[in-house]
This record gives structure tokens, C-alpha cells and sequence, in this order.
């Protein structure tokens, strides 16, 4: 329910923009002037993985590179780690570790000069290591890895034409024989253009 209703108010917002920049031909967004379409983000956040036995707690960082086609449409691809997360359930000791290649493609809302709403969406090739504590367990050991669709949603602030930063919510859930995990990610970031 939740989800159907950010996704509204994300359309609204996208409409709202889009009719905006056909009625003003001057409109022009930070991201569009001056031939900065490239850019390279740095972010840090926090990870919440949840399996059917297990959910863990832990950090995150990430470095993306990325190009803007026009005010409404960007791509981006980066490297993310998954940094060391220990069991919060209680049910087992364990340790997880994990790494992925993301490529995402993003839609965003001009709203204003300085915010810019956007979702996201795109395929993540990711790898987990799962690591039972003490090492003579067993059950859960392994290396897990695969490819699933990973999206979002966030915020860009414009700081000015070169400087931006986001604030961003990621979600997937990633499968793999023996593995099946629901992760979320709250990150924010610091973005260049040039």
C-alpha cells in the first residue's frame, strides 16, 4: 500500500516536471546546464538482510559512475560492498559478508532548482559469503552468488552546478539455491559532475 502510493506521488511529480519544461523552453535543471551530464558518486549507508533463518544488520558503501541523457533520465553503474553483518535474530551465529556490480537506470522529477525526487531500477550481479560461527557448523556455510533486479528511490540535492548530494532507499531480493534474502539499504551520498 505503501509502495502504490510513493509510486503515485512519483508519477505526479514526473508529469508535473515534464509539462513544466514543455511550456518554459529557459527551464533548465543543474544536471542539463553547461554540458555536465557525467558524474561519480560516493556513498555510505546501512544494510537490513533478512533470510527465512537469519537477518542481519550491517554496513554498506558504494562507488558509481554515471551519465544524464536529459533532465528526466539518467544510467548509472558502480560497485558495492556489503560490509561484515552479524545475526540479530538470535537463532544462529553467523556472519555475512557480500559484494555486487550494479547497472540502474533512473527517472527523475525536477522539482525544484535544488531537489530532485527520482526512482530507480536495474540488475544487480552480486556474491555473498556466509560464514556459520564457530566454523565447524555447517549449515548455512557458503558462497551464494547471482543476478536480480534491484530497485529504489531518493532524493538529489543540487548543493550547486558541480556538487549534489543524495539521500537514497535500495531494495531487492536476491535468490540462490540454498540462499533466498530480502535486503534493504537506506545510503546517502556525495555526487560530482563534470
Amino acid at each position: 500500500m505503501i509502495k502504490n502510493g510513493f509510486l503515485l506521488c512519483f508519477l505526479c511529480w514526473f508529469l508535473y516536471a515534464v509539462t513544466a519544461q514543455a511550456a518554459d523552453e529557459e527551464f533548465a535543471w543543474p544536471a542539463a546546464n553547461e554540458e555536465r551530464n557525467a558524474h561519480f558518486l560516493l556513498s555510505f549507508g546501512r544494510t537490513d538482510i533478512k533470510g527465512n533463518v537469519f537477518h542481519h544488520q550491517g554496513g554498506m558503501s558504494k562507488i558509481q559512475g554515471g551519465y544524464r541523457f536529459s533532465d528526466f533520465v539518467a544510467i548509472e553503474i558502480g560497485l558495492v560492498a556489503y560490509g561484515e553483518a552479524k545475526d540479530i535474530a538470535g537463532t544462529a551465529e553467523q556472519e555475512i559478508v557480500g559484494a555486487a556490480i550494479e547497472g540502474q537506470l533512473f527517472f527523475i522529477a525536477p522539482l525544484l532548482y535544488w531537489l530532485e525526487p527520482y526512482a530507480k531500477f536495474g540488475i544487480s550481479s552480486w556474491m555473498f559469503d556466509v560464514k556459520q560461527i564457530p566454523d565447524n557448523i555447517d549449515a548455512g556455510n557458503g558462497e551464494f552468488e547471482g543476478n536480480d533486479l534491484i530497485y529504489g528511490a531518493g532524493f538529489i540535492f543540487n548543493v550547486d552546478h558541480d556538487s549534489s548530494l543524495r539521500l537514497e532507499y535500495e531494495g531487492a531480493s536476491f535468490k540462490d539455491s540454498g540462499f533466498d534474502v530480502d535486503l534493504k539499504a537506506i545510503s546517502f551520498g556525495i555526487q560530482h559532475r563534470f
